[in-house]
């Protein structure tokens, strides 16, 4: 295991955030967990939740806020 305090393991964690769906924090991919950034707030959801979102809420808002 790397030592978390190591260049490479900072690298490796922003990018798994990057990555990663701010709601479910499942990783993105091409099938149903594709990238959405809000425009509003700029956070990333993947397509799932955003339509979860949408579903659920007559005036959907970014829950992080």
């Amino acid at each position: 295991p790397q030592n978390p305090k190591t260049p490479q393991a900072c690298i490796l964690k922003e990018m798994n955030f990057i990555l990663t769906c701010e709601s479910c924090e499942e990783r993105f991919n091409e099938v149903d967990r594709q990238p959405v950034i809000l425009p509003d707030c700029g956070h990333t959801f993947c397509e799932t939740c955003v339509a979860k979102l949408l579903q659920s809420e007559a005036e959907p808002k970014c829950c992080l806020n």
